[in-house]
């Protein structure tokens, strides 16, 4: 099936090879059944038709995936909002980090209080991108702490539908049901975000006449 992004799985025009714009995510296997292949170049197109069987030792799954294919439609709506949330963030991140260096040698009390104000939006981000992902652990030792965070709940949350060869029970829609309330809370706090100071913030960029944001 057609691909789509997930939380932590990659930024926005990620390349992996030589193509023109970014690659499409790894899609679910498509249900047994016959698809239309259409092809296009330029003003030229051609078609064909595919039989896609699934395997015989297994019988026919149709009603499991179909029951698997309802419940990742389900998380997938709070994941794609929980992916527009992360692209804020991660555009935010950039763009004060473009501001920081557009203005590094330069003064005086308007560039001091920009200075100042970016670096506070910087620490609101990164604080904002720990609650949804958790803190990086920096202490050694032998591995990352295993520790609840939305990301890690929306992961174990998608893994658990198709993990076992049955339709999705009460205990995987529970856990979608709570990666949802995370979810729902964390992207709260990012249009909180994005409708106060990141607001302000560009209001106040653009005030100095020295607006990097597009350059």
């Amino acid at each position: 099936e057609k691909g789509f992004r997930t939380p932590g799985g990659g930024g926005r025009g990620r390349r992996t090879g030589g193509g023109a714009g970014a690659d499409e995510p790894v899609g679910q296997q498509a249900l047994p059944g016959t698809y239309k292949v259409v092809l296009k170049y330029k003003n030229e197109s051609d078609s064909t038709y595919v039989t896609l069987l699934d395997d015989p030792r297994l019988g026919n799954r149709n009603t499991i995936k179909d029951a698997q294919a309802l419940l990742r439609n389900e998380l997938k709506k709070s994941g794609d909002q929980l992916v527009e949330a992360m692209d804020l963030l991660t555009e935010a991140d950039n763009a004060t980090k473009k501001v920081e260096t557009y203005i590094k040698e330069m003064s005086g009390k308007e560039i001091d209080s920009l200075k100042k104000t970016t670096k506070k939006i910087q620490d609101e981000v990164k604080s904002l991108r720990e609650s949804i992902t958790g803190k990086p652990q920096t202490k050694q030792g032998y591995g990352q702490v295993p520790t609840i965070t939305v990301m890690s709940t929306y992961q174990q949350a998608s893994s658990s539908i198709a993990s076992k060869p049955i339709a999705p029970g009460e205990q995987e829609k529970r856990q979608v049901e709570n990666a949802t309330k995370l979810i729902e809370a964390a992207v709260k706090k990012v249009n909180a975000f994005k409708e106060g100071s990141w607001k302000i913030y560009k209001e106040q960029v653009a005030a100095t006449k020295l607006d990097p944001f597009e350059k």
